[in-house]
């Protein structure tokens, strides 16, 4: 059976379709796996629960690069209660 114009009017722009749905980018679900391969818990890329959508830097480069490869974790300010050392305190 040889494809008439008439059916080929609607196939063409079907596949079109269908083969630009497959390069959108996907939004990638937390699963342990991800884990597994990075030797992080899931804390050390998403803020509070992973459903939150809400990322950590590393969190946002591991969705960027799809690797911690080559991320370089930045140094984190205590906060002032713990910077205070009893030492640093002590009367003498």
């Amino acid at each position: 059976m040889a494809m008439t114009m008439k059916s080929l009017r609607y196939a063409l722009p079907a596949l079109v379709l269908a083969g630009g749905a497959l390069l959108i980018p996907q939004k990638s679900a937390a699963n342990p796996d991800f884990t597994k391969r990075t030797g992080k818990k899931c804390v050390y890329c998403h803020i509070g629960d992973w459903s939150s959508g809400k990322y950590t830097e590393a969190g946002l480069y591991y969705r960027e690069h799809a690797t911690l490869k080559g991320y370089v974790e930045k140094e984190q300010a205590l906060p002032a209660s713990v910077e205070a050392s009893p030492k640093a305190s002590k009367r003498q």
